[in-house]
């Protein structure tokens, strides 16, 4: 069962696109998906790591730290003309399941910053 998507949740992809632009990647991580989301700002998930993260600048910075120094390799997919590297593209299938898990109407920002939350492999986390 496909979800709709949020025009919050859309404006976050649209800005994580824009801020893996910005970094010089031409692959979408789930880090970018993080800035996206702290970007737009008027979403519940920003909202939450505003209220949990002592210093959201620092956050944007340490985020883009790591995203200077990596190099993109493995699995990617390509979704409107940008590319996905796996864990982005799991995150985003992972998203719809988390606005399934919660009985909601849309897929929002929250779902997808759950989603990215629940793969402690990433650098996200």
């Amino acid at each position: 069962m496909n979800k709709p998507y949020s025009k919050e949740f859309e404006q976050c992809i649209r800005m994580s696109r824009e801020e893996a632009i910005r970094l010089h990647h031409n692959t979408i991580r789930p880090e970018h998906f993080i800035l996206g989301i702290l970007r737009e700002g008027h979403n519940r998930a920003a909202q939450l790591l505003n209220s949990l993260c002592k210093d959201i600048f620092l956050l944007k910075k340490e985020l883009e730290s790591y995203l200077s120094n990596v190099t993109i390799v493995g699995d990617t997919a390509q979704s409107d003309n940008f590319l996905l590297d796996s864990s982005a593209s799991a995150a985003l299938q992972a998203s719809i399941g988390e606005a399934q898990r919660t009985n909601d109407e849309y897929v929002a920002a929250e779902h997808l910053l759950l989603a990215i939350l629940h793969n402690t492999q990433s650098a996200a986390c």
